[in-house]
């Protein structure tokens, strides 16, 4: 793993050599239903990647028939379950009694020598290499036998793998309430659009409307637009001769695809550029300030805000540019709606039934959407969405602040580099 000197007072020494006990689950043999209807939980990859250090529960439960009939066994709490397909490398700590498949390889920690805690960030930190000895051979799988072999430092003190452990253990409960957070004000958002879009924020009566075919409540003060009525809609006609080998690395022009929208904005620094020609070539997919952009190819339907740009930018043939025609809606108000339920809707009516892989203009004009006659209530409601995506802006911001600081002090402590007092 290193070549590097041991530093004083730390060992190197295998895995088969820091545990009691290495041994893989198993599958049951029969596919019969029954064997999936006890309480024993049964671990799969996706339980592991899924729910991180600590594993609680899984997806699948068996009973004891299902383990009579194949190679799994009842794994007692607190010990280290490791994914040997696939995910290669993942790790979690077994809360309950568990059984495993055979794509997971369960680790006896000699507690003499090795912290169970410690241990796992241990194995956590070597995934690294893990993958870049799979990715130099042609072995796409692990087993014990490679697993058994894994070649780990650590400190002879007790006392100094747990200090270690508590450490990481200690951000690692921020990145958990970080976490918490955002998810928590993601689904606050997700109640607030509900609300919102069906008892608004001034009028207390409600009345039936036909919204894309469908009826709704909506305020009374409320109106029922669609884009064809109320807004210029553009696209790169065809490709204009447009091929890949015209995306530039750098340039002065923003070339925005459907590949460049994360979270409702554009992702600038995955953009490519086109040069002069190509971004005067057509001013109706010029970006403005304000702009509303939606993908009609791969992925259809997201959607993006233009709120800043750093550059001049243009479009290719797979986004729509969307901008209201007069005053007829607030853009902003527009955007959060085509970020609801009721745009989801839309797109999952013209995906029924269908392989759809394009949003044609001539569906997308007959979309209709509830607007507040006020327009004052257009932008109440606006800031209002504006404020939480800026807590979860902010919270996410924090998260991968929190990850880079992990990932430094794993790196620093794991190898010995730093010191913590044993």
């Amino acid at each position: 793993m290193n070549q590097s000197k041991i530093p004083e007072g730390w060992e190197e020494a295998t895995i088969e050599q820091l545990s009691n006990k290495i041994q893989s689950g198993g599958t049951p043999t029969s596919t019969n239903e029954k064997y999936y209807e006890g309480d024993i939980p049964f671990v799969i990859i996706e339980d592991i990647t899924s729910q991180g250090k600590y594993l609680k529960d899984t997806i699948k439960h068996i009973n004891n028939k299902a383990i009579a009939s194949c190679s799994t066994w009842k794994v007692p709490p607190g010990k280290i379950l490791y994914t040997m397909y696939a995910t290669l490398g993942d790790v979690s700590i077994n809360k309950a009694e568990v059984c495993t498949n055979q794509a997971i390889l369960v680790i006896f920690p000699n507690n003499h020598r090795i912290d169970t805690e410690y241990l796992y960030y241990v194995l956590l930190w070597y995934k690294q290499f893990v993958y870049r000895h799979t990715a130099q051979t042609t072995q796409s799988n692990l087993n014990a036998g490679i697993v058994k072999k894994f070649l780990l430092r650590i400190p002879k003190s007790f006392k100094e793998q747990q200090k270690i452990a508590h450490i990481l253990l200690t951000i690692d409960n921020t990145i958990d309430k970080t976490k918490g957070l955002i998810e928590k004000n993601k689904m606050m958002k997700q109640g607030l659009i509900q609300d919102l879009f069906k008892y608004g924020s001034k009028s207390k009566k409600l009345k039936n409307v036909s919204i894309n075919k469908k009826v709704h409540d909506v305020p009374d003060n409320w109106k029922v637009k669609s884009i064809a009525r109320t807004s210029i809609l553009k696209g790169r006609i065809g490709w204009q001769g447009l091929t890949t080998k015209e995306y530039l690395k750098d340039g002065d022009y923003f070339l925005v695809t459907g590949t460049d929208f994360q979270n409702g904005k554009i992702n600038w620094e995955t953009c490519a550029y086109v040069d002069a020609k190509r971004y005067f070539q057509d001013r109706n997919i010029q970006l403005k300030i304000g702009d509303i952009l939606i993908t009609k190819d791969g992925t259809i339907g997201k959607v993006a805000f233009i709120d800043k740009l750093r550059k001049e930018g243009t479009l290719n043939s797979g986004v729509f540019v969307l901008r209201p025609r007069n005053v007829e809606y607030i853009p902003k108000f527009l955007y959060y709606v085509l970020m609801s339920f009721v745009f989801d809707r839309f797109i999952e009516n013209l995906k029924a039934g269908s392989t759809i892989a394009h949003l044609y203009q001539k569906d997308f004009v007959n979309f209709e959407f509830p607007v507040p006659e006020d327009e004052g209530e257009q932008k109440y409601i606006s800031q209002i969405f504006d404020k939480i995506n800026e807590k979860i802006e902010s919270e996410e911001s924090y998260l991968q602040k929190l990850l880079k600081i992990k990932a430094g002090l794993m790196q620093d402590l794991l190898t010995g580099k730093v010191r913590v007092a044993a």
